[in-house]
């Protein structure tokens, strides 16, 4: 378990993005390894017939909590300015117990 100061920039590559920008802000997100890389995929069966989930041929880390609402909006703040990877979505505001909205112009989003 190792504290991490983490850009915005390694957030949206840990999210499965792959643009660039520059980091605006910084996020505190603590990390864990998940290890066994290679191991066997669980033969139990779902509810829906399928099985074999869980193999992972690879080492990687990941959040050790869940991103917080502050942290999420210090993202989009600092890498969707324009939102063109559709970063923000409307129900943020509402669902998320008054969570995030957005206001601003395209290219001026906070």
């Amino acid at each position: 378990m190792k504290r991490s100061r983490v850009t915005p920039i390694v957030l949206a590559i840990t999210a499965g993005l792959s643009f660039v920008t520059p980091a605006l802000a910084t996020v505190n997100i603590d990390y864990v390894t998940v290890g066994n890389a290679g191991n066997a995929a669980d033969t139990q069966v779902m509810n829906d017939a399928t099985s074999g989930y869980g193999s992972v041929s690879y080492e990687y880390r990941i959040a050790k909590n869940e991103t917080t609402i502050g942290q999420y909006a210090e993202f989009l703040n600092a890498v969707a300015k324009t939102d063109t990877h559709s970063l923000y979505n409307t129900d943020m505001k509402n669902v998320f117990i008054d969570g995030i909205s957005r206001s601003g112009n395209l290219g001026n989003y906070i």
